[in-house]
C-alpha cells in the first residue's frame, strides 16, 4: 500500500517535471540567441502538521539573488500561486495577500518592506511566521541579518503579543524553540537539527547548559532530551566524540567507531553527517565540517 507521504512525494514530482517541460518549451531571447529557462531547488521553512517549521524544498526559476529570495518569501505567503508546487503536508505562515514593497541587500544584511496586511497574524503564530522569514532568507549564506519592515516603519515588536525584537534579526532568534531553564541566568541557546518525515528540522534548546554547543549538539542528537517521538536523529547512543577543534572556517570532529553506519568501508550516513552539520553551521561561522576517525578524515562536508 503506498502511504499518503509517497503519494505526496509523487505527486511532487510529477509538479517538478511538469515544471521542467513547460520551461525548455519557453525560448529567452537574449541578444539576439536563444536560450532556455532554468529551474532548481532550493529550500524554505514551512509550518507542518505539528506546529514544527521544517526545511523543504521548493522549485526556483531566478538566477539573480534579489529576485531568487522574493521568489522564497512568496513561498511563505498564504495562498500564493507558487503554494501548489508544495507539498500541502507543508503550510506557509505570511498572511494572504501580503505584498513585497521593497527588498535591498545591504552587504549581509537583507531588508524587506511588507504591506500592512503582514501585521494580520494571529497570536499563535506571530512568533513562528518571523522564524520562518528569518530561516528562509538566510538560508543564503551570503545573508546573515534580516531587516523586517512594515508600509516603510521597521518592526522592532511582534503585532501582537509586543514582544521586543532585535533591529536585525539571524538565526541567533531560533526556531521552533524549547525552553528548559532552571533560572534567567547564564542563559544559552543552541540549534540541533533532528529528522522528521525525512525533513531537516531545527530545534533551538533554551537553557543553562554552559558546555561548548558542539558538545551539546552530539549530546542531543544522542540522546534526543525532547522526548518527541517524531524527531529522529540516526547519531548511536554509543557514539563517543573523542575529540574536537573549532577552526576560524571549520570543526574537526574525531569520532570512535560508532559513528560509522558500515564500519568496514567507513561509512557515516548522510543523515547523521548533514544533522551535525546543519546544526554547527547554525552555531558557528563555519563553511566546513571535518569527520575523522583514527586521527584521518573519513568524510567532509563544505559549501
Amino acid at each position: 500500500m503506498i502511504t499518503n507521504f509517497f503519494k505526496n512525494k509523487i505527486i511532487i514530482l510529477l509538479l517538478i517535471i511538469t515544471i521542467l517541460f513547460i520551461y525548455t518549451l519557453i525560448p529567452k531571447n537574449t541578444n539576439d540567441q536563444i536560450t532556455y529557462q532554468s529551474v532548481f531547488n532550493d529550500y524554505v521553512y514551512l509550518l507542518d502538521q505539528d506546529n514544527y517549521l521544517v526545511r523543504t524544498e521548493a522549485i526556483f526559476s531566478s538566477n539573480d539573488q534579489a529576485a531568487l529570495l522574493k521568489e522564497k518569501i512568496a513561498y511563505l505567503i498564504i495562498d500564493s500561486p507558487q503554494n501548489i508546487l508544495i507539498d500541502n503536508a507543508y503550510k506557509p505562515l505570511i498572511p494572504k495577500n501580503t505584498k513585497v514593497l521593497d527588498l535591498r541587500i545591504d552587504d549581509a544584511t537583507i531588508k524587506v518592506d511588507f504591506s500592512k496586511e503582514l501585521l494580520n497574524i494571529s497570536p499563535a503564530l506571530e512568533e513562528k511566521m518571523i522564524e520562518a522569514i528569518i530561516y528562509t532568507l538566510t538560508e543564503d549564506d551570503s545573508i546573515k541579518e534580516v531587516m523586517i519592515f512594515v508600509e516603510g516603519t521597521l518592526i522592532t515588536n511582534l503585532p501582537n503579543s509586543h514582544i521586543t525584537l532585535p533591529k536585525k534579526l539571524n538565526r541567533e532568534y531560533g526556531i521552533n524553540k524549547v525552553s528548559n531553564l532552571t533560572d534567567y541566568k547564564n542563559i544559552a541557546k543552541t540549534t540541533v537539527y533532528f529528522i522528521k518525515d525525512d525533513h531537516y528540522l531545527p530545534v533551538t534548546l533554551i537553557n543553562n547548559d554552559n558546555h561548548e554547543k558542539v558538545e551539546i549538539i552530539i549530546n542531543e542528537l544522542k540522546s534526543n532530551n525532547i522526548n518527541d517521538p517524531d524527531l529522529v536523529s540516526y547519531l548511536k547512543a554509543s557514539t563517543i566524540l573523542e575529540n574536537y577543534e573549532i577552526l576560524s572556517n571549520s570543526i574537526n570532529l574525531s569520532f570512535n567507531k560508532y559513528i560509522f553506519d558500515d564500519f568496514k568501508n567507513k561509512l557515516i550516513s548522510e543523515e547523521v553527517k548533514y544533522a551535525i552539520y546543519f546544526s554547527l553551521k547554525d552555531n558557528y561561522q563555519i563553511k566546513e565540517v571535518n569527520y575523522l576517525y583514527d586521527n584521518q578524515v573519513v568524510s567532509q562536508i563544505n559549501t
